[in-house]
């Protein structure tokens, strides 16, 4: 089924990712949450595509979840997506950034 739209979704995913991770680091806090809603759809349409990139993904997760200028709607998008990848992806993918999450999931006010 190479001509599936999932297929080609899949195949596209390291380019969403790519971008993503340019509008994770934008001032902007809608386009921010915009980020978090593509990459929620994703991993909805593709329960485990972001295996790989999970290590490219957290320090945006990350500075959602601590930035002073971070809203509450950023931070909820951030930790949607967030138990979604956990729910979806297998625990070894975690492994290298739990401590980081954790960290920074635990020190949230």
């Amino acid at each position: 089924m190479a001509c599936s739209p999932r297929y080609m979704l899949k195949q596209d995913v390291s380019k969403v990712v790519r971008s993503v991770n340019k509008q994770l680091r934008e001032k902007s806090i809608k386009t921010k949450v915009g980020a978090f809603s593509v990459l929620k759809e994703l991993v909805v349409v593709l329960p485990d595509c972001l295996a790989d990139h999970i290590g490219s993904l957290t320090p945006g997760i990350e500075k959602a979840l601590c930035d002073k200028s971070s809203t509450s709607n950023l931070k909820i998008e951030a930790l949607v997506f967030t138990r979604l990848v956990l729910a979806s992806h297998a625990p070894s993918v975690f492994h290298p950034h739990i401590k980081v999450m954790c960290n920074v999931i635990v020190a949230l006010p």
